[in-house]
């Protein structure tokens, strides 16, 4: 004699042989959803087994849907699961099942308690997955990435507008920070003076040519309004520059929490980047080496497959000091070795959880093996010629497809019978 234990939204039902409802363990109503999320994931409580144990006789064998088997091994050991036909079968007829067991008294009761039940498991599943820590560090890198764009934006307007009243000061002040911070505090070129550019960390040296310049000066002298609009154009720049690092200081913190690992081996922003690239910590961890590696940089990659020229070394993990301090030589072989151990971060990350010091040092001793073997430059580097897809006819006719691209077998030529 054997029984069928089944799971449904609205609790678990145990079957005959002839797949007749025995026996049912109703969930509680306002917890249904998730007692049948645990039960999915074959977490059965104590109580189920308790009715399960007084509804089968001994001896009787158990057939039980993929997921609860582990629940319920450790109470049957005999358990089996249940066949694919079965479960089909079973499946099939769930709303007269949950009638005829005594879950529901009639079927547009079973069919409401379903849908509602259902509304209730998606509402909470959205709620986990917008709750992951992750999500918090991609969202946060790309403001942070959007930020610097707009900063740069309005750096660069500043600078051409104020250009317009003070041109010598754009040219020898070259960050943008310095510059709004300038404009913001000095307003117009006549306030400009030696002792108060010392009091903001000037050199006496630099401080004495800014004022020389503002006394000297071949702009030209603008309007209360306009220059009013180009100091709150510069306070707005000061105040987009102070949330960029505030947001930066989030990414660390966050990416520290949430992928120590990664973030010791690639850094926060960039390991955020590439986490926001492929979708999510555990999409990376699934990934190769070699798609890390050129995460960032597939239009350069179906370039290359489409034409045939170099394929790219690096994506955005050029941005890695490792990297883009590497000589030209050196870069792929770098690249590939930090794409390799930022695979084994985003791994461990993922399903162990905790911070293992040995991927960073041995991404160390990698790194210095590549400097001391590939020290010096190769003498006579290969020269990449790609390969053309379509071969030139030197009579001038229509270009054929290389057969390299296009390998059919040639045709034998057909004799005057044959055609005949």
């Amino acid at each position: 004699m054997k029984f069928y234990l089944v799971a449904s939204e609205l609790g678990l039902v145990l079957l005959d042989e002839n797949r007749k409802p025995v026996s049912n363990e109703q969930f509680p109503e306002s917890e249904r959803a998730k007692s049948y999320l645990s039960v999915s994931s074959g977490t059965i409580s104590d109580s189920s087994l308790v009715w399960l144990r007084e509804k089968i006789p001994e001896g009787a064998g158990l057939l039980v849907e993929p997921q609860l088997l582990q629940g319920v091994r450790g109470t049957f050991p005999g358990a089996q699961e249940t066949s694919d036909e079965d479960l089909r079968n079973i499946r099939k007829s769930q709303i007269e099942l949950l009638v005829e067991s005594g879950l529901a008294k009639s079927k547009s009761e079973a069919e409401d308690a379903l849908r509602q039940v259902s509304l209730e498991i998606s509402n909470q599943r959205i709620k986990e997955m917008s709750s992951n820590p992750d999500l918090q560090a991609m969202e946060s890198v790309q403001a942070l990435d959007e930020i610097d764009k707009t900063a740069n934006i309005i750096s660069s307007r500043l600078r051409e507008w104020y250009g317009l009243h003070f041109p010598e000061l754009t040219s020898m002040v070259d960050d943008n920070i310095s510059l709004a911070k300038l404009i913001a505090n000095f307003k117009s070129r006549s306030n400009y003076e030696s002792d108060l550019l010392e009091q903001m960390g000037y050199s006496k040296a630099k401080s004495k040519a800014i004022e020389t310049a503002a006394k000297s000066s071949r702009g030209a002298d603008l309007r209360d309004e306009d220059l009013s609009r180009i100091i709150q154009l510069a306070e707005e720049a000061q105040h987009l520059f102070s949330l960029r690092d505030k947001l930066a200081s989030h990414v660390e913190k966050t990416m520290r929490q949430v992928a120590p690992n990664l973030t010791d081996v690639a850094g926060a922003t960039i390991g955020a980047r590439l986490i926001a690239r492929s979708g999510g910590l555990r999409k990376l961890a699934i990934l190769p080496a070699s798609t890390i590696q050129i995460l960032g940089a597939e239009k350069a990659l179906y370039r290359a497959l489409k034409s045939g020229a170099r394929p790219p070394k690096h994506g955005i993990l050029f941005q890695h000091a490792s990297v883009h301090s590497a000589p030209k030589w050196q870069r792929g072989k770098v690249a590939r070795s930090v794409a390799g151990k930022i695979a084994i971060a985003a791994r461990v990350d993922t399903f162990r959880g905790s911070k293992d010091e040995s991927i960073l040092k041995s991404l160390q001793v990698r790194l210095d093996e590549i400097k001391e073997k590939y020290k010096e430059a190769p003498k006579e580097e290969r020269q990449f010629v790609p390969r053309p897809r379509f071969e030139r006819r030197q009579d001038g006719q229509r270009p054929r497809r290389d057969n390299r691209f296009n390998k059919r077998k040639p045709q034998r030529k057909r004799s005057h019978d044959e055609r005949r």
